[in-house]
């Protein structure tokens, strides 16, 4: 018997997400009934056009993916839950608990948090992550997605719908023991590289007043090169940071 999935998600509602959860759907009819995407999406900006549109149009796929699919047995069943008030942080911490696959699949985005958030209450899910995740990338410098060991699943390009459906169903068949091996180690590495390790690894303590060293600038010329190399280094940093890798 198949076991049912809980795909949950409370960030970057997407069309190429629900489009391939779609396609998930028309390739596995056994997974009708029993699979479920449930989709927090706050929609906010209705006044700006663009915003609106592009909400529109994922509510409406929405409304096209439930009316699609059905199952005889279980006349309940929607395929997707989409969610456009937001939960309360206790809700959400629920879902977490509750879900067997969280997904977090933006183009491109910073650290991340949520998925990290995921995996922190509840290490017996798997993960679905796109590659412009800040998340994935921290998680695949660390050895977490290679050849031998892939400790979740890796959407490379969201765009790609026959792959991005395939991880649907990868997800949903994984047997539970992988999950929860691979959901512990990352849960450990998580918990072993938190906040203050995190910051701690570029704000070094040791740098003080009596190890920077002062600049005499004597001519325009100094002054300009010395904020070329300013800007450059502030740049790394950010750069460095926003995608979750230490200094």
């Amino acid at each position: 018997m198949n076991e049912p999935s809980y795909f949950f998600s409370s960030c970057s509602l997407r069309t190429e997400k629900l489009v391939a959860f779609k396609r998930f759907l028309e390739k596995h009819p056994e997974r009708h009934g029993i699979d479920v995407l449930f989709q927090v999406a706050v929609t906010n900006r209705r006044a700006v056009e663009s915003y609106r549109d592009y909400q529109d149009c994922c509510s409406a796929l929405v409304d096209k993916i439930n009316s699609s699919f059905s199952d005889p047995k279980r006349p309940e069943w929607k395929p997707v839950v989409l969610q456009t008030d937001g939960l309360p942080r206790k809700y959400v911490v629920a879902h977490y608990l509750a879900m067997d696959v969280g997904v977090v699949t933006p183009i491109k985005d910073g650290m991340n948090l949520v998925a990290k958030e995921m995996l922190i209450c509840n290490p017996s899910a798997s993960l679905i992550l796109s590659s412009g995740a800040g998340t994935e990338q921290q998680f695949g410098s660390s050895g977490f997605y290679t050849d031998s060991r892939r400790c979740y699943h890796r959407v490379e390009n969201i765009n790609d719908t026959e792959e991005f459906a395939d991880l649907f169903y990868a997800a949903a068949i994984e047997d539970k023991e992988t999950v929860e091996a691979n959901g512990k180690l990352l849960h450990e590495f998580l918990l072993a590289n938190d906040i203050e390790k995190w910051s701690g690894s570029f704000l070094d303590p040791s740098w003080t007043h009596e190890v920077i060293q002062s600049v005499e600038l004597k001519t325009l010329k100094d002054f300009y090169t010395l904020m070329f190399q300013t800007r450059t280094a502030r740049r790394h940093i950010v750069d460095r940071v926003v995608k979750g890798f230490p200094i």
